[in-house]
């Protein structure tokens, strides 16, 4: 909002919520104060935190673990920019990695963002820049961006990782938007991107693994070629609520309500360059409700793909929060998800075990193309010691399983573990991070198993 604009509330909420995205600030208000019959002025309220920080993260269970070592500064010179340094390790693999991120470019509404990593088994490293759709008063928004990362491909059975496809991938995307409504919004894009992918494999880790094929876990090489053009159509409410105590120790989090949907069509035809010619259609819908003391989250999701004569395959989800704030910081968690492959897709596989997931069990001890997940957990938010550390813990039951192509979903082979966590809330941490340490067994055979890492296991959004 700009001075000697006509006054909008539902612009001043979407103010403090930007302001609160940016991620320096540990509380925003806006409030208006009505000078006259033709006047108002708009009072912006701002606590500071701490923008500038060393992090050290751990995170892993089951046998797999993940550390990073880290400095970010969120503000840097005053400016609003991103400056973010971090080196990891896992038990897969070493990285380095630099990025940057200017929201206004030169001043001009126009982002830059720049992101180099080199790993142990490949290199990630991308511009770009574009105009996003910060606001309701956006109409207009686009975005190009140039891309070039190698990898590995990993595919896992029995929390061995069985064989991997080498991968090397350049892309140049451009995409434009355009933006209709304030409560109600509309949005339409139309995007063209080529990608040059170059895939060698498998590549079997023992003799004994050759058992295992791609094709089992519904996994298809994408093509050499890829000239595509995009087209996409999403409509959203633009109501919001303030919550705390969700996900978080008492920071404002902001969650939309009311119902999403967004349609879109890819076409990547021979004549524009492709190795050959594929069609994607997908949708996905979903609807976040508050019904007193009640947050419920339902979406759905669908892409499918075509070839210029057969069906190859489609990949769907599903997913379930449910929050039940019975007591002010003691809100009870449910989430159920489900993400399924028929056919043959381009996603690798879904993974369970450890910190992810089966906390009881160890890491990637599950694998499939099909995969159910679910969570119970109580959260409990104690006390923020000196307005810096937030203190509480969680009880806990997951439940879930993966499985291959060809196999079958067996309610008897469902596993399950319950357990007890600790969480440590960072209150002036610009990033508001929660740290957790949790541990968890089985129903039935089997020994503690410990998993640890930062951010609640979900979140409601």
């Amino acid at each position: 909002m700009r001075e000697g604009d006509d006054y909008d509330s539902a612009l001043a909420q979407e103010t403090e919520r930007n302001l609160r995205s940016l991620g320096v600030f540990g509380s925003v208000l806006v409030t208006p104060h009505f000078v006259s019959d033709s006047l108002v002025d708009l009072v912006v309220e701002t606590s500071d935190q701490w923008t500038t920080e060393g992090s050290l993260a751990l995170r892993g269970g089951g046998g797999a673990y993940q550390f990073s070592l880290g400095l970010e500064e969120k503000n840097l010179l005053g400016l609003g920019q991103k400056l973010e340094l971090i080196y990891e390790e896992t038990d897969l693999r070493v990285s380095r990695s630099a990025s940057f991120y200017e929201r206004r470019l030169f001043s001009w509404p126009i982002s830059l963002s720049l992101v180099a990593e080199s790993r142990t088994d490949g290199d990630y490293y991308l511009i770009e820049t574009g105009r996003s759709l910060y606001s309701s008063r956006d109409k207009w928004g686009g975005r190009l961006s140039l891309l070039t990362f190698s990898d590995r491909v990993r595919f896992f059975a029995g929390g061995e990782e069985r064989f991997f496809f080498p991968q090397k991938t350049d892309e140049a995307a451009l995409s434009f938007q355009r933006s209709w409504g304030n409560l109600f919004k509309r949005v339409a894009a139309l995007g063209y991107s080529i990608t040059q992918n170059n895939f060698r494999g498998p590549t079997y880790l023992t003799a004994g693994d050759t058992v295992f094929r791609p094709e089992d876990f519904g996994f298809v090489v994408p093509e050499e070629r890829v000239h595509s053009v995009s087209s996409s159509f999403s409509m959203y409410s633009n109501r919001y609520t303030k919550e705390k105590y969700l996900d978080n120790f008492g920071i404002v989090e902001d969650f939309r309500l009311g119902e999403t949907s967004t349609f879109q069509y890819v076409l990547a035809p021979r004549f524009l360059g492709s190795s050959v010619t594929r069609h994607e259609a997908a949708f996905s819908l979903g609807t976040t409700r508050k019904l007193n003391n009640h947050f419920i989250r339902l979406s759905l999701g669908d892409r499918s793909t075509f070839l210029f004569d057969r069906w190859e395959g489609n990949f769907w989800q599903a997913n379930l929060r449910h929050y039940w704030r019975w007591k002010n910081k003691w809100p009870l968690a449910f989430r159920l998800e489900g993400s399924f492959v028929n056919g043959q897709a381009r996603i690798g596989q879904f993974v369970l075990g450890g910190e992810n997931g089966l906390r009881g069990y160890d890491a990637r001890q599950f694998t499939g193309s099909r995969m159910v997940l679910g969570t119970i957990e109580q959260r409990i938010f104690g006390p923020n010691l000196l307005s810096i550390l937030g203190i509480g813990g969680v009880t806990f039951i997951d439940f879930g399983q993966a499985w291959k192509r060809g196999e079958d979903f067996r309610i008897s082979e469902v596993r399950s573990n319950w357990g007890l966590g600790l969480r440590l809330g960072l209150v002036k941490s610009s990033s508001f991070k929660v740290m957790r340490l949790d541990m968890a067994r089985p129903f039935g055979p089997g020994g503690w198993v410990f998993s640890f890492g930062t951010g609640m296991s979900f979140e409601l959004e």
